[in-house]
């Protein structure tokens, strides 16, 4: 995949750090590197719209934002050096435009474009958010306003140890609603970081929509922190060169606001939140769990007046956005902040009103410590649903797939914890909480849902028996029961009864039935589309190992996920299925 090839262009090419450069060279080597990013960039935009045709799923929009600050960077900086005092770093805080940053080291012959076909491919390196395993990429990214903190850091590493590396990160500028990225940058502010350049590509669109008005004043609050600010047309590489060249003159900090356009260059797509030209489709031949979700959400606004939905910046991808459109004054959206997110639900159930925070279940997982200490503590009547869980927001990739979050939230003091196994059983135990009255964590996933459940009522704390059996017992929630079923059925052939159950409330968890079933079967296995620390599968081991031990064994994902091109197809490519079911049951009932 790697090929060698010399630096073209970096600062000391045409003298930007050597005074003693030529004028006349400078000139010339300008003219030249202005020449070959417009070049790239114009390849970059056709090779990105066909792209999006492979696969629909890439974010075209940002990348087609991003295009021509990342090949300006590229070239101009000094990334290929392998010396890590001397080498350059850019950082892509906005890793959603991961595929404008793979064009580019295409371009530059740093990944052979027949790995640009296979992207976001379980088995590909060029993955939906930006890996360090690829070349001069120094910062995985994905989790908006992290990449800005590292970058930070590294600036700051770089001048402890007197090197002459610098530091270039690019942000997204509805990527500065998150908290974290005002703490980067009053901490470069305090410490006066002089090797570090922020460029923020300021489009104006985030995911639900224009960003926040309160962007207008972005200029003047950076400014008085004390930054230089630059700005410059994002998409004109001689004025981002001419930039880059006077921000390099600024002993201080620094950012560029570069202006750019969302989507430049597809008509289709251009100057809107649409990140692609095509719809992705959802999940062809399953039920959608978000679209069962916002439902549900319509439903209960009819039901209760004192409802409210409170969402990050993800209204329309989670579905909350339905409720909007129905219960306008009862739909808050704070920005992409979900720390805050929290904190404003936890105020509203103080006032004596029916909050439920959501947003996607990994990105909630930033505000663990607001719902433990907020919401858990004081035990308030918050429901929280995270959407896009496990392996279902397959194209994003790791940064976006969260295996943790039963675990963390499962060790909540007062908090419920329920996880559907389908889309019909997610919009009924969406309503049954509604009548609960205390914390709780529903754990949601994208548009896979193969159907599971038969229409039976949902309980809360209550276990289902989908299926009977004597021999083995298979436990498990989410719609990874599909698996486990089609398992249930291929055992059956063999001699095997299985009985399987679904535990959709992991918390307060169904000691009766979980004890029951082994008491039955004398052997338990269970299944997750999560990590078998701390979720479905250690809770089942807590049961029984204080009431009626039996052997079990495990299944589940145990390290960070991949992207994909569909959750089945993750799941294949992890092993998440009834194959490995089947496999995993004939061995324990063996006792092997």
């Amino acid at each position: 995949m790697l090929k060698n090839i010399d630096c073209i262009g970096c600062l000391d090419w045409y003298g930007i750090r050597d005074p003693r450069g030529i004028p006349g060279m400078v000139k010339e080597a300008k003219v030249n590197l202005v020449n070959r990013v417009k070049e790239i960039s114009n390849k970059a935009r056709s090779i990105l719209v066909g792209l999006s045709l492979i696969d629909p799923h890439i974010h075209l929009g940002s990348s087609l934002s991003s295009i021509d600050i990342i090949a300006t960077l590229y070239l101009m900086t000094n990334v290929r050096d392998n010396d890590p005092l001397r080498r350059d770093y850019v950082i892509l805080s906005k890793g959603h435009a991961a595929p404008a940053l793979y064009v580019v080291l295409s371009e530059l012959g740093l990944v052979n474009r027949e790995e640009l076909m296979m992207i976001n491919e379980p088995w590909s390196p060029l993955q939906g958010h930006p890996e360090v395993k690829l070349p001069t990429v120094p910062v995985s990214t994905g989790s908006l306003a992290q990449g800005l903190s590292t970058a930070v850091g590294i600036a700051r590493g770089l001048m402890a140890r007197e090197a002459s590396g610098k530091v270039f990160v690019i942000v997204g500028d509805g990527e500065l609603d998150e908290g974290q990225a005002w703490e980067a940058l009053m901490d470069i502010a305090e410490s006066k970081l002089s090797n570090l350049f922020i460029i923020i590509d300021y489009n104006g669109v985030q995911l639900d929509g224009p960003v926040r008005g309160i962007k207008s004043t972005l200029t003047e609050a950076l400014k008085s922190l004390g930054f230089t600010v630059l700005e410059c047309d994002g998409h004109d590489p001689e004025a981002l060169i001419d930039t880059l060249i006077q921000a390099h003159k600024v002993n201080g900090p620094k950012v560029i606001v570069a202006r750019t356009i969302r989507g430049k260059g597809v008509s289709d797509i251009e100057g809107t939140s649409k990140q692609r030209i095509l719809d992705d489709g959802g999940e062809p031949g399953f039920g959608s769990m978000r679209d069962a979700v916002g439902r549900a959400l319509l439903e209960a606004g009819e039901r209760y007046n004192d409802l409210y939905v409170v969402t990050a910046d993800v209204g329309g991808s989670t579905r909350a956005i339905w409720f909007k459109e129905k219960f306008p004054n009862r739909y808050i959206d704070v920005g992409i902040a979900e720390q805050h997110m929290i904190g404003v639900a936890s105020g509203l159930a103080l006032t004596g009103l029916r909050p439920v925070a959501i947003g996607f279940a990994m990105f909630i997982m930033r505000a663990w410590e607001q719902v433990r200490n907020t919401v858990s503590r004081m035990n308030l009547n918050v429901k929280i649903i995270g959407t896009h869980s496990g392996l279902s927001d397959y194209a994003d990739g790791a940064s976006h797939q969260t295996f943790e979050d039963i675990s963390l939230m499962r060790t909540l003091p007062n908090m419920t914890i329920v996880v559907p196994a389908d889309p019909n059983e997610a919009g009924k135990a969406v309503l049954a909480l509604m009548e609960h009255q205390g914390p709780a964590y529903v754990r949601i996933g994208r548009d896979y849902g193969p159907r599971v459940t038969n229409g039976d009522e949902f309980k809360l704390g209550k276990a289902s028996v989908l299926r009977d059996g004597d021999d083995l017992a298979i436990i498990g929630a989410g719609p990874v029961l599909w698996d486990a079923l089609m398992a249930a059925e291929e055992l059956g052939k063999m001699g095997v009864s299985v009985m399987v159950i679904n535990l959709s409330t992991i918390k307060p968890i169904d000691v009766d039935t979980v004890v029951k079933a082994a008491k039955r079967t004398g052997a338990v296995l269970t299944i997750e589309e999560h990590s078998t620390h701390g979720g479905v599968g250690s809770a089942v081991a807590e049961v029984l190992s204080q009431n009626y031990p039996v052997p079990i064994r495990m299944i589940g994902i145990n390290g960070f996920g991949r992207s994909g091109r569909s959750t089945r197809q993750l799941m294949e490519y992890i092993g998440l299925t009834h194959r490995r079911i089947v496999n995993e049951a004939l061995t324990l009932i063996k006792g092997e």
